[in-house]
């Protein structure tokens, strides 16, 4: 357990290449196999009291498809666990969700997967038969260019449906507020990352002579992510308020992803990790407050403090890393945001500087109303926090806190700047010999 976790800290290593005749993924990969890894643990640990066999080989069941997901070298074979992903989380919702609307999020959850995913099958067929393979190494070394747009729309709507972008959304909030607590953290967690890991994929396989459409989602991301943060302020149910919070981050990562530089790339690696880990600890937190409750409105749940001061102070935790307070990693996620919005447009930079500062609003105003005010006389202050709990919500924080070798993040930035630097100092160096 303890060599998983050292692992996960290590968060350096995740961004080196390695290239082979039969893989080429980046380790990146291989922090999301340990990251899914984690989170289904902690899922298993945190649901201790639920002991149907069925609930939890459901969850392995599908840590082992987002497992076999991330590890794949072959496009069609990601398609195929992408897509194969939707099983079991749609039978955990349907069979151990909370009210009968779960029916209605399933449909939602599926509509929007099945429907957004059936041109990116399209698309990886026209390839396979221009190409020859699928396969990442093959691929890259044909060096294919998408130069239209509808290619390249039919490639990205499934992944912006899954990380998903504003106008997709709409089955998160759904199939958050009705799956159970290992449905949420699976959900929030891991499948969100299956988007971003596949536009990462997508950007480093294909070379896309389509800026003018990624500005357009570039926009739609980040006006929606804000937008997702003022709905925070309006929510009512403590699931449906962390589901716009991603809705909010991962637009974040979408805008990075789309700019297609080295900052953004960077930034958006950790501040996927990241939310990983965030995400899940805050249903987490979420679900243990409606078992002291019994409901999950803020505006029951009000006055934690004088009942459950270490609930409190857990939620006060879980808030300072969703807002990127230091010392957590979403801080370092969001500072290079900056120069990657920077280098395309400052127009961009207030847009994230509000972003920023709506996080900071919507999670003090979360913990204002869940930990202040008069206490609801309905709950009841003898209830125990067990053990699994606290272990489960500790160790969620330990990664998020402990980051160890950081200093390489910087290291590897500057050495890939003077490379960059250099090799544009030589081209040029040679174009001005050539004209003379």
């Amino acid at each position: 357990m303890w060599t998983l976790l050292y692992a996960c800290f290590s968060l350096s290593s995740m961004f080196n290449y390695q290239e082979g005749p039969m893989t080429m993924h980046s380790n990146l990969g291989m922090m999301l196999i340990l990251l899914a890894v984690l989170i289904s643990l902690l899922s298993l640990l945190l649901s201790v009291c639920n002991k149907n066999m069925k609930y939890r080989n459901s969850i392995l069941a599908l840590t082992l498809v987002m497992i076999l997901c991330f590890s794949t070298h072959n496009l069609f074979y990601f398609y195929i666990f992408f897509e194969v992903s939707l099983i079991p989380i749609l039978y955990i919702i349907i069979t151990w969700g909370y009210q009968p609307e779960r029916l209605q999020a399933g449909t939602y959850l599926m509509l929007y997967t099945v429907c957004a995913s059936l041109p990116m099958l399209v698309s990886l067929m026209l390839i396979y038969n221009s190409n020859g393979s699928l396969n990442y190494f093959m691929i890259k070394t044909s060096n294919i260019t998408v130069d239209h747009w509808l290619m390249y729309m039919s490639l990205m709507i499934a992944l912006l449906v899954k990380i998903p972008i504003y106008v997709g959304h709409l089955w998160l909030p759904k199939a958050h507020v009705e799956a159970p607590l290992a449905g949420s953290m699976i959900l929030a967690g891991l499948l969100l990352k299956l988007g971003g890991y596949g536009l990462f994929l997508m950007f480093y396989l294909f070379e896309f002579n389509c800026m003018s459409t990624n500005m357009y989602f570039i926009n739609i991301s980040l006006w929606g992510g804000l937008l997702a943060s003022l709905i925070c302020l309006s929510q009512v149910d403590m699931k449906s308020y962390v589901a716009y919070t991603s809705v909010a981050h991962m637009s974040l990562v979408l805008a990075a992803l789309l700019m297609n530089n080295l900052w953004g790339v960077m930034a958006a690696k950790i501040t996927i990790i990241a939310h990983g880990y965030t995400s899940s600890l805050m249903f987490a937190m979420a679900a243990i407050s409606y078992m002291k409750s019994g409901t999950r409105s803020m505006i029951i749940n009000k006055g934690l403090l004088v009942f459950y001061p270490i609930i409190s102070l857990m939620w006060f935790m879980s808030l300072i890393m969703c807002m990127a307070a230091p010392p957590s990693l979403n801080l370092v996620g969001e500072l290079m945001f900056v120069p990657s919005f920077m280098d395309v447009s400052y127009l961009l930079v207030v847009v994230l500087g509000l972003m920023m500062f709506m996080s900071a609003v919507y999670s003090m105003y979360l913990y204002t109303s869940l930990c202040h005010g008069t206490s609801n006389k309905l709950m009841s202050p003898n209830i125990e926090w067990s053990s699994a709990n606290l272990l489960g919500i500790l160790l969620h924080f330990i990664p998020l806190l402990l980051i160890f070798n950081l200093h390489y993040f910087m290291v590897y930035y500057v050495v890939s700047y003077m490379m960059y630097s250099k090799s544009i100092m030589m081209y040029s160096l040679y174009k001005s010999t050539v004209l003379i």
